[in-house]
């Protein structure tokens, strides 16, 4: 190979609700940027504050997959598809790149509160319950 090599390896399937980046359009098909945040409630101020660092993907979606127009950056996505760690070197340096392979791609949708609810027995709590 070249002075740009590139390895990748599929490892998994894989499912990633995160948030739409960027769109782009190239002749091989779509390849739609993400990112998920990754963060957890500060017990003591009650604050939400970043917990690690945040994770970006490239999914494609060939010509025939996806229809872009059906999403917006910023929208909240579901995607499912084939994982891999794309290894990129470029002028002496070492580049990885998470990508995944789409084979589903779709709007995240909130569940209403009411379809969440669960039926809870009336005896369930007893009286001398620490709670």
């Amino acid at each position: 190979m070249g002075p740009n090599k590139k390895e990748s390896q599929e490892v998994a399937k894989i499912e990633v609700t995160a948030y739409l980046n960027k769109i782009k359009h190239t002749q091989y098909g779509t390849i739609f940027e993400i990112g998920e945040r990754h963060s957890k409630k500060n017990q003591t101020t009650g604050e939400w504050e970043q917990d690690g660092t945040n994770t970006y993907y490239d999914v494609w979606v060939d010509r025939s997959g996806a229809d872009a127009s059906l999403f917006n950056e910023s929208d909240l996505i579901v995607v499912e598809g084939s994982f891999r760690t794309k290894k990129t070197e470029k002028e002496g340096k070492t580049y990885y790149n998470n990508v995944i392979n789409a084979t589903s791609l779709r709007p995240f949708e909130r569940r209403e509160r009411s379809e969440q609810s669960v039926q809870i027995p009336d005896n369930w709590v007893e009286s001398d319950a620490p709670f």
